[in-house]
């Protein structure tokens, strides 16, 4: 499956909609990739990586949400 930046934005969206935070991407392709950041991009949350990587720690963000909040109504 090839990552998009459409499909990392619906990923961010869904991880911004959990925790109610405000997680933005930056993508620079001569420093590295992709990289999560907060507060319009002045807070590094992870360093630079590749799509399907960005992605995947995505989904282990929202695998965790599910797991702290098992049980609860959500």
């Amino acid at each position: 499956m090839k990552m998009t930046k459409q499909r990392i934005w619906n990923k961010i969206h869904s991880v911004n909609t959990l925790y109610k935070s405000n997680y933005s991407m930056d993508y620079n392709p001569y420093y590295g990739g992709y990289k999560l950041t907060s507060n319009n991009g002045s807070h590094d949350v992870r360093e630079r990586m590749s799509g399907r990587e960005l992605y995947r720690f995505l989904d282990g963000l929202i695998a965790a949400y599910y797991n702290i909040n098992k049980g609860q109504q959500i």
